[in-house]
């Protein structure tokens, strides 16, 4: 089953979820969810340096899985306004 990272049900059922993780994990560093168009960084490494490069990669607006360009909260904002808040 493929997972559907937008369905609260698949975090309500923790061992299938670290399963899934696993497999995502051991695909590569990122993992696309096609019915959400959306993708997914799965290991730490990369993780860590898409948080670093603001320069490159943007939560301002669009963490969620729906633009939304109002939004004020810390995770919406990039550095340094992330770090400042």
């Amino acid at each position: 089953m493929t997972p559907d990272l937008l369905d609260t049900n698949f975090y309500a059922d923790i061992d299938g979820m670290h399963d899934a993780f696993r497999a995502m994990r051991d695909e590569g560093p990122v993992w696309r969810d096609e019915k959400n168009k959306l993708w997914a960084v799965v290991q730490h490494a990369p993780l860590v340096e898409v948080e670093r490069r603001a320069d490159i990669f943007s939560s301002s607006g669009c963490y969620r899985s729906r633009v939304a360009p109002q939004e004020e909260d810390m995770i919406a904002k990039d550095d340094p306004a992330h770090h400042e808040q």
